[in-house]
């Protein structure tokens, strides 16, 4: 019961087996006088461990008021801020767990939203004070600390665990007072039988329980309408009950695994591709620097070579050339057939 809003209810959390129940954080409420049907699959994580990002395959259990929990990363940083708390506010956070002695708990080491039996001592009242300036400063320096925390490696993440998505159905419900004390009485035999499975006398009671109960005799139906009957005060016209039904939509588990995507076969490919880049620009680089240093020695070859030819010089005269060889050797009297029959001959 909600001691703020007056709001009836019952608060549940489906966790891993052995892990501390994170009710605050990951619970829900369920409607009294209601059907509900909590749906959830199965998720496991696997983590890659790598150097900058280890993870723990065995860690060290969680305690809370003597008892061990599996290990969580998120219950490993509230134990982390639960230790700060006692040693420096002296007082324990209910939302965290509780690695003390139970014995501890209330005497010497009270809960720091606890009020004092005698409000009119003037110490009792500064103590108070101080413890709850303590813990204001603890919760606004929060993400401070976890960040210190992780970074510090205080406290390293599991590298494989177990997440239930759930969802939830509501509907409306009114039992009849009989089913309700059935029940209830069902829970309290199976319940009995978990606490001691290999009992064979217990387990012998709860087949004989269902026997009857499945049964068509009618004096075992009529034993066990006289006891509903019993009970009807009980929940008749209250709604002081609820249905909860734990549905596993499939049995099949989803594995989520971190993987490197850089991997060696990457690597292989990336490499061969940059070498190939590499190599045909060094070859067109090569095969560039090779024609500049033959242009460059061809010019200078060229340029100190005195057989080559020479430039003009504008101070010298042109060469003068012989009339007898630029002249035409017929006369303009005479005809291109007369001319094409002499053969002149010029020594």
């Amino acid at each position: 019961m909600d001691t703020f809003s007056r709001g009836e209810g019952v608060k549940l959390v489906v966790h891993q087996s052995g892990t501390y129940p994170e009710i605050d954080k990951y619970g829900f409420n369920v409607q009294p006088g209601r059907m509900n049907e909590l749906s959830f699959n199965t998720e496991r994580w696997v983590r890659l461990q790598t150097p900058t990002a280890p993870c723990l395959d065995d860690p060290p259990p969680i305690t809370d008021m003597g008892k061990q929990y599996s290990y969580r990363m998120t219950q490993c940083l509230d134990s982390f801020l639960q230790n700060i708390s006692i040693n420096q506010c002296g007082c324990l956070n209910s939302e965290w767990p509780r690695p003390i002695d139970p014995d501890l708990v209330n005497t010497k080491v009270p809960y720091c939203s606890a009020l004092p039996k005698d409000a009119r001592d003037p110490t009792t009242l500064e103590s108070i004070v101080k413890r709850l300036n303590c813990t204001t400063n603890l919760l606004h320096n929060l993400k401070h600390i976890k960040e210190s925390a992780i970074r510090n490696r205080i406290c390293i993440p599991r590298c494989s665990f177990y997440t239930y998505p759930l969802s939830v159905s509501i509907a409306s419900w009114e039992p009849i007072p009989e089913k309700l004390h059935h029940f209830t009485d069902k829970f309290k035999r199976v319940e009995r039988l978990l606490n001691n499975y290999d009992d064979p006398v217990e387990r012998e009671r709860l087949v004989k329980y269902l026997k009857t109960v499945i049964g068509v005799e009618g004096d075992h139906t009529t034993r066990n309408s006289s006891m509903s009957h019993l009970r009807i005060e009980d929940f008749e016209n209250q709604d002081s009950y609820t249905y909860i039904s734990l549905v596993r939509t499939s049995y099949d588990t989803t594995y989520k695994e971190e993987r490197l995507i850089f991997d060696i076969y990457i690597l292989i490919s990336r490499v061969g591709g940059l070498c190939s880049i590499f190599i045909g620009l060094t070859a067109a680089i090569f095969v560039e620097l090779i024609e500049f240093i033959y242009v460059v020695f061809w010019h200078v070859d060229s340029a100190n070579d005195p057989e080559g030819p020479q430039p003009l010089n504008p101070s010298e005269p042109p060469l003068q050339l012989d009339k007898d060889h630029s002249e035409s050797t017929f006369t303009p009297d005479k005809s291109y057939d007369e001319v094409k029959q002499q053969r002149p001959c010029i020594l």
